[in-house]
C-alpha cells in the first residue's frame, strides 16, 4: 500500500488520517508513505505507524529528526529525504580508525538511504560529518544516494574504516559528478 501527500494534503489532520490507514493496513510486504507537501511537520511524533517500509519526504527536516525517523521505524528498509536541514544536530566523535572505540550501531533493517543536503545550510565539512556518522551507525545500508556528498571524502573515509566495520566494503555508494571540495 502507497499513500502520497501531495500540497492539497496541508495540515497534521491529513497525516493523521494516513498513518491510521497505514496502521491498519493488512499484512503487507510493503507500506509506503510520499510526503511532497514541504508545510507538513514531519517528525518522530507525526509518523506514527512504524511499520512502515518506505518513506519520502520532500519536506524540510533536520539530521536529528530524520536518526529519530530511524529509530522508532524499524521496518523501514528506504528512506530518502529530498532537504535535509543540519538543524540542532550533534554526535558523539567518530573514533579514530583502529582505535579499539567502536560505534553503536542503529537498530534499523535500512537499506537504502537518499539524503539530499540543503546546501544553504551545510558547510561541506558538516555534510561529510553527518554521512560518516550515518554510515558507521547504519549497518545494514546496501545503497546510499547523496549527490552533494564530495565523493572523495566519503572513497577516503570508507578506505580507513572498512576493515573495522566490514559493511562499508559492500556499500554501494551513488553520486553526481560535482566538483571536489578539497581538505574535506
Amino acid at each position: 500500500m502507497s499513500l502520497v501527500l501531495d500540497s492539497y494534503a496541508s495540515d497534521t489532520h491529513t497525516l493523521e488520517l494516513a498513518n491510521k490507514v497505514l496502521s491498519t493496513a493488512k499484512e503487507s510486504k510493503q507500506l509506503q508513505l510520499r510526503i511532497f507537501n514541504s508545510e507538513l511537520p514531519v517528525s518522530a511524533k507525526t509518523i506514527s505507524c512504524t511499520n512502515l517500509t518506505h518513506l519520502y519526504v520532500a519536506a524540510p527536516i533536520c539530521v536529528n529528526t530524520t536518526i529519530e525517523l530511524v529509530l522508532k521505524l524499524r521496518s523501514l528498509c528506504e528512506l530518502g529525504i529530498q532537504s535535509l536541514k543540519l538543524g540542532d544536530f550533534n554526535h558523539d566523535p567518530i573514533p579514530e580508525p583502529n582505535s579499539h572505540t567502536r560505534v553503536t550501531p542503529f537498530n534499523t533493517r535500512l537499506k537504502s538511504l537518499d539524503l539530499h543536503f540543503n546546501e544553504h545550510e551545510f558547510s561541506a565539512y558538516a555534510v561529510v560529518q553527518v554521512v560518516k556518522m550515518l554510515l558507521l551507525k547504519m549497518t545494514t545500508l546496501e545503497r546510499v544516494v547523496s549527490p552533494k556528498v564530495p565523493k572523495k571524502s566519503v572513497l577516503d573515509f570508507i578506505g580507513e574504516y572498512k576493515e573495522e566495520y566490514p559493511h562499508l566494503k559492500y556499500l554501494d555508494f551513488m553520486w553526481h559528478t560535482l566538483p571536489e571540495i578539497e581538505g574535506y
